[in-house]
């Protein structure tokens, strides 16, 4: 892929192994592609809160714009109804708890190094 060019996103997950196969029939088939949040998913050790979200949000595969027909198209039986939309509330929760531990890491880490 070049500088400019136009991506699509063309799948997204937060199963780690679904990723894994969808970029290998990309692989197989010769489409490049981009993967985002891969590395984030799962930062805090809490896992996919609630059946399937994560705070950070879920590892999405993009491809090129001429590419996005032929590899949606190649993903789509991945695809496989998911957990029912988390409501605001349980997501602010959830951030608000990642939040907290974080501020508690700090606190500890400081207090110690005194």
């Amino acid at each position: 892929m070049n500088r400019g060019d136009e991506l699509v996103t063309v799948f997204s997950s937060v199963d780690k192994a679904v990723i894994a196969v969808a970029k290998t029939i990309l692989d197989g088939e010769g489409i490049k592609y981009i993967v985002g949040n891969e590395n984030v998913i799962d930062l805090f050790g809490y896992g996919a809160l609630g059946g399937g979200f994560d705070p950070i949000g879920p590892v999405y595969i993009q491809v090129d714009a001429k590419d996005a027909e032929i590899a949606s198209g190649l993903l789509r039986e991945l695809s496989r109804p998911g957990p029912s939309r988390i409501p605001w509330a349980l997501r602010i929760f959830a951030i608000i708890s990642l939040a907290l531990t974080l501020a508690g890491i700090i606190y500890t880490i400081i207090d110690l190094s005194k």
